[in-house]
């Protein structure tokens, strides 16, 4: 996102970068590093100086209008039905379902295991 910025909009990325007694570096790439560390040292303040030069801004305002449509439709979108779904399946008494989750739990652990190996074996070759 940054180097994006940077390279569509290098002036706001300068004033942003230059507001926080920081010398804007004209390459894209140091710019887009500048502007990162700028939000990491800053934290909201900056995100949301970034996010008004941001060249795509009007795209965002624009689909989350209040006269717009598909903003009402999403409005409301939380995921509790999507996790009320997921604890029935998860608390149901089917013995299949039974079955089916101590698989899972089977191929969950096989796959930390695999990761664990790998790390350690990268860990080990250095």
């Amino acid at each position: 996102m940054y180097f994006y910025i940077a390279l569509k909009n290098p002036n706001g990325a300068k004033e942003v970068i230059n507001s926080y007694g920081q010398r804007a570096i004209r390459n894209p790439k140091a710019l887009a590093g500048q502007l990162a560390e700028c939000v990491n040292r800053n934290g909201r303040e900056a995100l949301d100086r970034v996010a008004m030069i941001h060249p795509d801004r009007t795209l965002f305002v624009a689909s989350h209008r209040e006269d717009n449509p598909m903003s009402e439709a999403f409005s409301r979108v939380d995921g509790q039905a999507l996790k009320a779904e997921v604890d029935a399946l998860r608390n149901g008494t089917n013995s299949e379902q039974k079955g089916a989750n101590k698989e899972g739990s089977k191929l969950d652990t096989m796959v930390m295991a695999g990761v664990i190996l790998i790390g350690l074996a990268l860990v080990l070759k250095k």
